[in-house]
């Protein structure tokens, strides 16, 4: 058992082995409930394998709800107060960052295989423009448990290829704000979209935008987990960006969650 804040650096390993103990369902989560603020949050690390079947069922039967699970909320929360992180998360050199727009970058399967031209693009400075909320890129491989935790209390939109970062969905802070998971995959995969993170933003209570992009010519017809790279069409994520967080933006005027 170790102490969230002592965790190594993230390769598959919070989010993943928080999701596998059933946040939803087990005695674990109805315990982190409640967890005193005073205490230290512990979880087990555990190797996880088995590929997306293990995770196909989360969230399943919470996708009708508007509002998230609860109890997922409550955990979030545990986590943020071991951590000390508020709503309004400050990072690494005091840097303050608001509800905003985070795109995780991948190296190895599943990657942007344009993605130098989509950070010469200008996407950021254009979703500013539009939508006056800010836009960064992250590797999440190489920041701490704590630091991509912090990254995602201050998100609102959370934008990336089909993959491990973006079960971080599931701890959006969709009980501060409204929030989405924009979710680019190969769109001549062999298998299709997994319904991983469509089911983990169900529970989450946040909108799930599918984007399929074109798939590169080397992962042509093979299975998304063993390939999936993709060439980001910087227009059309754009224009997915922006319609989101408009969508977004109505619904908190509008006063629906």
């Amino acid at each position: 058992t170790l102490k969230l804040r002592a965790f190594p650096r993230l390769g598959e390993g919070l989010l993943l082995a928080s999701l596998a103990m059933g946040f939803n369902r087990s005695t674990f989560a109805d315990r982190v409930a409640d967890w005193p603020a005073s205490r230290p949050l512990c979880v087990r690390a555990e190797a996880i394998k088995g590929g997306h079947s293990m995770y196909d069922e989360w969230g399943r039967h919470q996708a009708p709800l508007s509002t998230g699970s609860p109890r997922l909320h409550r955990f979030r929360r545990a986590i943020a107060n071991t951590l000390r992180v508020g709503r309004r998360a400050k990072g690494p050199g005091g840097v303050r960052w608001s509800a905003g727009v985070l795109v995780v970058l991948r190296r190895g399967p599943r990657r942007f295989v344009n993605e130098e031209d989509l950070l010469r693009s200008g996407l950021a400075e254009r979703v500013q423009r539009e939508t006056g909320l800010p836009l960064s890129f992250v590797r999440l491989e190489t920041l701490s448990v704590e630091e991509q935790f912090i990254r995602i209390a201050g998100t609102s939109i959370l934008v990336g290829n089909h993959g491990a970062g973006l079960t971080w969905a599931a701890l959006l802070p969709s009980d501060a704000h409204n929030c989405a998971v924009i979710e680019l995959y190969a769109n001549a995969s062999s298998d299709g979209l997994p319904v991983d993170i469509r089911h983990f933003a169900g529970l989450a209570g946040i909108r799930h935008v599918p984007l399929p992009q074109k798939t590169s010519d080397e992962c042509h017809g093979q299975l998304i987990r063993s390939c999936g790279d993709v060439v980001v069409d910087s227009e059309e994520l754009l224009r997915t960006i922006v319609t989101t967080a408009r969508v977004l933006q109505h619904r908190l005027k509008s006063g629906s969650q």
